[in-house]
């Protein structure tokens, strides 16, 4: 059996489709869902098709923005790439798909092409943001989704969602029969693991980008659904409580900019106490939270956070927010308030800080 995978994200940067990939490719997942074992899989790029029995399943270095120097898309500006993918993922997509015979095609985020092009088509969602609340995605998006996400659930074979959260919000905006959704359990790689701030690789990633020893971490974009505010409200107000153990705390920042961050910019460059690194390396990412004292994510809403997975299975402390998905990812492995509970944010941070 054929299986293509919609893969063409990690040229475009990392983020939490290409954790929820690496993790299906790394792990025996779609033959669970399929329960297939003999799958053959295509991974489909925008200018080339990898076969990955050609690749070792536990090194995915391969599938690092950096191995896709000469992509087009990466040259052209942000109107256009959307324009571009529209036209790549509608109309060249299905022909690759036809030509290279495949039987079940998986688009790893929310659509399916215009037309069918494999024998069965799976869809993946992890979130329905832009229903809860337009502001958090752009125009553009909610456009697409309002004429084709309706048209995507009703024609997949199969719908796989990765939270009891976001299967109660599919049942809620479409009537979708229950036998057509596939809950997932996601896990991270077993690259995130405890470690020690002595050992080599960690010492030699704080080193790289100049780390400082006390500081909190965030991992994804800066965008209006992730409750930015929370976070330069929360620094804020930490460096201005005059606890001794805060003194040198900083807060870092690992994503790139979405639906709403822009406005946030400013002040996160000039907050001495921020550090922002907009691409990190993947097999650098790991030694972030093992190094980081507290991994914080406020968010008002999300499907499935790997971040947080990521952060649980390092072994550092994690508060987030008490929303959507959170409590069932979260469990007994971390502390959660209301998104808009800043002063118990800043006291949990303050406690597991000061010791």
């Amino acid at each position: 059996m054929r299986l293509a995978i919609d893969t063409h994200y990690f040229e475009e940067g990392f983020g939490g489709i290409q954790s929820f990939i690496e993790w299906i490719l790394s792990d025996k997942v779609l033959e669970e869902i399929l329960k297939e074992n003999d799958i053959e899989k295509y991974l489909f790029f925008y200018n080339r098709t990898v076969n990955f029995k050609d690749v070792k399943s536990e090194n995915l270095n391969f599938l690092s923005k950096n191995n896709f120097p000469n992509t087009k898309i990466s040259k052209i500006s942000k109107l256009f790439k959307k324009i571009y993918w529209f036209y790549w993922f509608n109309f060249i997509l299905p022909v690759r798909v036809k030509k290279y015979k495949i039987d079940i095609f998986l688009s790893p985020n929310h659509f399916l092409p215009l037309l069918k092009c494999a024998k069965k088509e799976v869809v993946v969602v992890h979130d329905f943001a832009w229903q809860i609340n337009s502001k958090w995605k752009n125009l553009g998006y909610r456009i697409y989704a309002i004429f084709f996400q309706k048209m995507s659930l009703a024609r997949a074979n199969k719908i796989l969602v990765i939270s009891q959260s976001t299967k109660k919000d599919l049942q809620k905006f479409y009537s979708v029969p229950e036998n057509k959704i596939f809950l997932l359990k996601p896990k991270t790689r077993e690259i995130f693991k405890p470690r020690k701030k002595t050992d080599k690789k960690v010492k030699e990633v704080q080193k790289k980008y100049n780390l400082p020893q006390n500081f909190i971490l965030f991992v994804g974009q800066i965008e209006e659904r992730k409750n930015i505010p929370a976070l330069l409200e929360m620094i804020n107000r930490l460096k201005n409580s005059k606890v001794k153990e805060l003194i040198n705390l900083k807060l870092v920042i690992v994503g790139n900019v979405g639906p709403g961050g822009k406005k946030y910019l400013n002040e996160i460059k000039n907050n001495k106490n921020i550090l922002w690194f907009r691409n990190v390396a993947q097999d650098d990412l790991p030694y972030f939270y093992n190094l980081a004292k507290i991994f914080f994510m406020p968010s008002f809403y999300e499907g499935l956070c790997f971040p947080v997975l990521e952060a649980i299975n390092s072994g550092i402390p994690v508060i987030t927010s008490n929303t959507s998905s959170f409590p069932e990812v979260i469990g007994n492995n971390g502390i959660m308030f209301s998104s808009n509970d800043y002063n118990s944010f800043c006291e949990a941070i303050k406690k597991i800080i000061s010791g």
